[in-house]
């Protein structure tokens, strides 16, 4: 059997796989902290317009045929509001967009910015509210992870990292043809630990393509230039037509954001963003913070149907009424094979010699003269 035939059948036994899912494990648990940030920060920033009406500062409707107050008049105004203050400034026109005036005041070196209402002379309250700078303080973690200048662009050199954490994670996530259908639903029923792993296989297979479309985009925001010149390359050089590369990589960015005009793919792009905080959660859960996931459950239960496509136990072929004997599922790996009897073993290794009482088998011995030892 091809090694392509092995994966595509009982990948647990193909070397590569085994290897991939140790740089899926290791390189999930270095990118943990990384992951839960942008994941969370990116699913809050979808209602980022919404959060900003929010909680800035109220302002009056606009009102065309009402008087302005002049400047001094506003000047004035905000003097008598904060008579220990100094005017520093008076700024504001009127306009549809922003119906209010902004005073500048100082004190002992400090600043404060404060909006008044031009119709009235009312102070509104901070030109730029604590809420506000929350929200770009997000912003600024999300995209630059606080970094100034090349935030951006280790922030893409991560996103990388992900892409390739998201690939290995599918090779890995394969159970074989026999069994894919399985991996794709979570059974409640077998213990909090091999419920985080089937949560993980389940949410890893069908979110993967919106995994992937963040990582992907992710490093386009942060490394722009392989995306640019490889459009560059195919389209040749910028002309005033718009190339159908630019426009893929426009809606690269749109995707990435998710700042849709219907409400229903908004609530969609925060939810699922969540998700890569939440498989990493379950990722470790399952593994029990270990690097060898010794802690899955090493024993669960199968039905008849479930391991019929594993009835090939040992060096021998199992007849259907082996199915009715008592099965388990001998965990090396979560996805471990089944085996059949009491006794059985995992494929791909001979039946250990088995002590009967008061004699030691000798291990160093052949096969044969420890079958003997056995049977005295």
């Amino acid at each position: 059997m091809s090694m392509w035939q092995q994966w595509w059948r009982q990948p647990q036994r193909v070397w590569l796989r085994r290897a991939l899912f140790q740089v899926h494990l290791w390189s999930g648990l270095a990118l943990g902290l990384y992951i839960v940030v942008l994941s969370l920060t990116g699913s809050a920033l979808v209602y980022r317009r919404e959060l900003v009406a929010y909680l800035k500062t109220p302002v009056p409707r606009y009102d065309e045929s009402a008087r302005w107050l002049s400047t001094e008049e506003l000047r004035a105004t905000a003097q008598r509001a904060y008579p220990d203050y100094e005017i520093t400034d008076v700024s504001g026109t009127p306009s549809r967009r922003n119906p209010v005036a902004r005073v500048d005041l100082t004190r002992n070196g400090q600043k404060k910015e404060r909006l008044f209402n031009p119709y009235t002379g009312a102070d509104l309250g901070d030109a730029f509210t604590v809420g506000e700078q929350a929200v770009l303080w997000t912003v600024r973690l999300h995209d630059e992870l606080l970094f100034d200048g090349r935030g951006r662009y280790w922030n893409g050199v991560g996103s990388a990292f992900v892409t390739m954490l998201c690939l290995t994670g599918a090779i890995v996530w394969w159970p074989g043809i026999g069994r894919w259908r399985r991996s794709l639903v979570v059974k409640v029923r077998r213990g909090w630990r091999r419920f985080n792993w089937d949560l993980h296989s389940a949410m890893g297979a069908w979110l993967f393509l919106f995994i992937v479309l963040w990582g992907v985009s992710g490093f386009y925001l942060g490394v722009p230039e392989p995306f640019t010149s490889l459009v560059d390359y195919i389209y040749g050089p910028l002309e005033l037509e718009e190339r159908p590369g630019d426009v893929a990589l426009a809606w690269l960015s749109r995707l990435h954001f998710g700042r849709w005009q219907s409400g229903s793919l908004k609530a969609l792009w925060a939810v699922v963003g969540v998700a890569p905080a939440l498989m990493f959660v379950t990722g470790v859960s399952s593994c029990g913070g270990t690097g060898s996931c010794a802690n899955v459950p090493r024993t669960t239960s199968l039905s008849r149907e479930e391991c019929k496509p594993d009835l090939q136990v040992g060096r021998r072929t199992a007849s259907p009424s082996d199915a009715t004997r008592a099965v388990s599922l001998a965990a090396r790996t979560p996805e471990a094979t089944c085996r059949l009897g009491p006794d059985a073993e995992p494929r791909g290794r001979p039946p250990a010699p088995v002590a009967t009482q008061g004699t030691i088998p000798d291990r160093t011995a052949p096969p044969d003269t420890a079958s003997r030892q056995r049977h005295k």
